[in-house]
């Protein structure tokens, strides 16, 4: 428990001759017991803090999806793919019955994408989380882990620049779908 090195150098200190070495000796001993000790003690407590956060979070994602369950099925996401920046998506959100509904939900929206900072698996795992806009990053994120989200209804030239067009229909629903696999963590592994 104490260490490799604990051992033997208690031995030496009761076997040297020379005090100063004696008292060397068993100080690096003891050393080396609180050493080993504290590096078992922080290595719990990291296990439990990241456990404390995955709970959390557990609480944080079921909170998100009855957020969205309480959102119109209308509301969906319409998005733009330049050829000039062939990896960034232009989003933006359709569908409210009004302006402040539009924005609420966009709050839920940010809300999602900053959570998905939070889990290390999260970011280690997937590409589009690294988007700087919390609602392009959730947007990207749900694209990723669900097939066949983007539709494409368009495409065309705009002062000579290339783009295809389209829309994540009933994004409520699919916000929601996705905090209860994040929640209960049914389709991704854990690190």
């Amino acid at each position: 428990m104490s260490g490799p090195p604990t051992i033997p150098l208690a031995v030496l200190a009761f076997f040297v001759s020379n005090h100063v070495l004696r008292i060397l000796y068993a100080s690096l001993a003891v050393s080396c017991g609180f050493y080993t000790a504290f590096a078992i003690w922080l290595k719990e407590r990291k296990k439990y803090e990241d456990e404390v956060t995955a709970h959390r979070l557990r609480g944080d994602w079921k909170y998100l999806q009855g957020k969205f369950a309480e959102y119109p099925h209308e509301l969906h996401a319409l998005w733009v793919l330049r050829s000039t920046k062939p990896t960034k998506r232009e989003w933006d959100i359709s569908g409210a019955n009004d302006q402040m509904e539009r924005e609420h939900f966009r709050v839920l929206l940010e809300e999602s994408g900053n959570f998905l900072l939070r889990a290390d698996w999260i970011v280690n795992s997937f590409g589009g989380v690294s988007d700087p806009d919390p609602v392009s990053r959730w947007l990207n994120f749900i694209c990723e882990v669900e097939d066949d989200l983007l539709q494409t209804t368009g495409g065309g030239h705009i002062k000579d620049i290339e783009f295809d067009s389209g829309h994540v229909e009933d994004l409520a629903r699919i916000c929601s779908l996705v905090c209860a696999k994040l929640a209960a963590k049914e389709t991704w592994p854990s690190n």
